[in-house]
């Protein structure tokens, strides 16, 4: 008789038992992009593969892009956006797959990868001497449109050297590219330029 009751019990939590049911709930999910779709739970983003398994933990440092009037971080030539604020400054850098910093932030500004190629804004800091007075170094900052390659190495220097002051209106990127050697570049009259890298 106790065998049969337990088999009773076990026919009659089957169902239940083969069908687990996810009990995380997400802000957002995005579609996938490379393999991989990033989740959002307040303001920190993770990413899952295929199969719904978490393969980046959830972190703030994810940068979301827009695509399709949405915004969320993805992985576009197995590079994904990240920053850090360093001095009150937005710095901008990529992460790989497994979530590895693979260049490190030091943009001010940055695309997604298109093409195995970024367009960055760097910065150079020129040293000017000394206050001492202050007690402090007299540096001059300056920008720069650059395109880099998946390791971070500068290929081609889109624009000249231009003064900025820090904490201010970070420069917008004013160059797209649209092939693999092509790169569109507006100008200050608002016509468009085409380079070949």
């Amino acid at each position: 008789m106790k065998k049969a009751v337990n088999l009773l019990v076990f026919l009659i939590l089957l169902p239940t038992l083969g069908f687990t049911q996810s009990t995380n709930e997400f802000d957002f999910i995005s579609p996938f992009h490379e393999g991989y779709a990033s989740i959002k739970n307040g303001e920190k983003w993770a990413f899952i593969d295929k199969n719904g398994t978490i393969t980046i933990n959830y972190r703030d440092d994810l940068v979301p892009i827009t695509i399709d009037n949405e915004n969320y971080p993805l992985f576009k030539n197995e590079r994904c956006l990240i920053d850090q604020v360093i001095n009150d400054v937005t710095y901008f850098g990529y992460i790989n797959p497994s979530g590895n910093i693979v260049i490190k932030p030091q943009y001010i500004n940055a695309t997604k990868f298109e093409y195995e190629k970024a367009i960055v804004i760097k910065l150079i800091t020129q040293n000017l001497g000394y206050n001492n007075v202050l007690n402090k170094p007299v540096v001059t900052y300056k920008f720069q449109e650059v395109v880099i390659d998946k390791n971070g190495n500068e290929l081609e220097h889109l624009t000249e050297l231009t003064p900025i002051t820090l904490g201010r209106n970070i420069p917008k990127i004013k160059s797209k590219l649209i092939s693999e050697n092509l790169i569109a570049t507006i100008g200050e009259n608002n016509k468009w330029h085409i380079k070949k890298i």
